[in-house]
C-alpha cells in the first residue's frame, strides 16, 4: 500500500510510519521543515514538504490511505488548536473523498475527548464532556471526519489512551524528574491511568489502515487493564536504577499553587509550568476499554509496563536525554 502519514516527524505517526513501513508499505510523510527530509529519507519514507494548516495548494501523492496522526497538543492558543486539529483535518477529508475513489483517512483522536469521566471504563459509546480546547477541537475533527464519512469518505477514528515510548518527548520530564528525584507525587497516587506502549498502538492503526471491518468505527485502542500513578512511578524508576518517588504533595497545596501560577503568567511571557490542565495527570482517573478494537481487528496490547518503561528508558539514553 502507498500511505500518507501526517505528523511523522512526530511521536505517534512517526512510530506508525516505521511500524507499516517494517510491514513493506510505502510511506509519503508530511512534514512542515525542509531540514526534516533528510532524515525522513534515512528511515526509507518518502519526504512530502507541507504545513496542515495550508493544505489547499499541496499536492498530495496518490495513496491507498491516509494515516492522520498530525495535531497541536499542548499550549497553543484556541485559535491555533482550532486551525490544525479541526480546520486541517476537514480540509484532509475533503481531499480523500474527491479522490476516485476515494482515500481511507484513519484519524487519530485522543480520549481526551471524553473530558471528565463519570464512569469507569469508558467505552465508545461514553458520553463526551471536553473541558480544554485540545479536547473540544479533537471532538470537533472527529465529527468533521463522521460528516465526511456520512458522504462516503471511508474512514476510521482511532482513540488512543495515554501513549508512551521511544521516540516520545512529551514523557521525558516524567523520565528525568524521577531520575534526578525530583518528581513530587501530588495526591495519594492512586490515580488511575491507562498507558499504551508506542509499538501496540502502531500494530492497532496498521490494522485499522486495512481492515474492512474497521471502516465506520470509532475505536479506543489501550491497554488490557490500567495502573495506578504509583504504579508507573515505580516501574520508571525501577527501568533507571532509581528509588521510587516518596514525596507527596497535598492536593489542595497544588491547587492553591496553580491558581497562583496561571495568574502571574497572565502577564510574564511563556507557559506556566503549573496549570489546572496538568494537575489532570495527577488527579483525573482514566480507564478504558479497548472492547470493540479487539472484537473487530484482533487488538491486543502486549507489552507491559515494567517491559515498556524499561525500553523507553533506554532509548531516551541512547538519545543523551539521560545520564
Amino acid at each position: 500500500m502507498n500511505l500518507l502519514v501526517t505528523g511523522a516527524t512526530g511521536f505517534i505517526g512517526g512510530s506508525v510510519a516505521r511500524h507499516m513501513h517494517a510491514s513493506g508499505h510505502r510511506i509519503y510523510a508530511l512534514h512542515r521543515q525542509p531540514a526534516q527530509a533528510a532524515s525522513l529519507r534515512a528511515e526509507g519514507f518518502v519526504p512530502l514538504l507541507g504545513d496542515l494548516a495550508d493544505l489547499d495548494p499541496l499536492p498530495l501523492p496518490q495513496v491507498d490511505a491516509i494515516i492522520h496522526a498530525g495535531a497541536i497538543i499542548n499550549d497553543g492558543t484556541a485559535d491555533t488548536y482550532r486551525l490544525v486539529n479541526v480546520q486541517s483535518t476537514a480540509r484532509l477529508a475533503a481531499w480523500a473523498q474527491a479522490q476516485t475513489p476515494p482515500v481511507r483517512l484513519v484519524y487519530i483522536s485522543s480520549v481526551g475527548v471524553y473530558g471528565e469521566l463519570a464512569d469507569q471504563p469508558a467505552d465508545e459509546d461514553t458520553p463526551c464532556r471536553p473541558v480544554n480546547d485540545y479536547e473540544f477541537t479533537k471532538l470537533a475533527a472527529e465529527h468533521e471526519v463522521r460528516a465526511a464519512a456520512s458522504r462516503g469518505l471511508p474512514a476510521v477514528i482511532i482513540r488512543p489512551t495515554w501513549v508512551y515510548g521511544p521516540g516520545d518527548r512529551k514523557n521525558l520530564k516524567l523520565f528525568r524528574l524521577i531520575d534526578r528525584g525530583r518528581f513530587p507525587l501530588i495526591g495519594s497516587g492512586k490515580t488511575l491511568l491507562s498507558p499504551i506502549f508506542s509499538e501496540d498502538l502502531a500494530a492497532g492503526i496498521a490494522l485499522a489502515a486495512i481492515s474492512t471491518k474497521a471502516l465506520g468505527q470509532t475505536l479506543i485502542m489501550g491497554p488490557p487493564v490500567p495502573v495506578t500513578l504509583l504504579d508507573l512511578c515505580s516501574a520508571t524508576a525501577q527501568s533507571l536504577g532509581k528509588p521510587a518517588p516518596h514525596r507527596h504533595i497535598p492536593l489542595a497545596l497544588a491547587i492553591s499553587a496553580a491558581w497562583l501560577t496561571e495568574l502571574l503568567w497572565r502577564v510574564l511571557p511563556g507557559n506556566p509550568p503549573l496549570s489546572h490542565r496538568r494537575l489532570l495527570f495527577f488527579t483525573r482517573s482514566q480507564t478504558f476499554s479497548s472492547g470493540r478494537a479487539s472484537e473487530l481487528l484482533g487488538f491486543a496490547a502486549h507489552i507491559g509496563l515494567r517491559e515498556g518503561t524499561q525500553r523507553t528508558a533506554d532509548w531516551y539514553k541512547q538519545q543523551g536525554w539521560l545520564r
